[in-house]
């Protein structure tokens, strides 16, 4: 597909790859937290790493669900 044929597509990719640079930033930080908590509770730690990644995909998907409901219907 040409890019003209698909402005849809590319409005919700482009709207999920801000999503991510918006994720990116927290789990760098709550990875450094983490790092950090390793070296006093391993326990606390894991949690800390595990929100990361959850943190990660709700800031994702709510940039696609958001981008989604933008997109008008052809």
């Amino acid at each position: 597909m040409r890019l003209d044929e698909r402005p849809a597509l590319d409005r919700a990719l482009m709207a999920a790859r801000r999503g991510q640079r918006r994720a990116g930033a927290v789990v760098v930080a709550l990875g450094l937290a983490a790092l950090v908590l390793a070296l006093v509770n391993p326990t606390v730690s894991l949690a800390v790493s595990v929100l990361a990644v959850v943190v990660m995909g709700i800031v994702a998907g709510v940039a696609l669900v958001r981008s989604a409901i933008r997109i008008p219907s052809n």
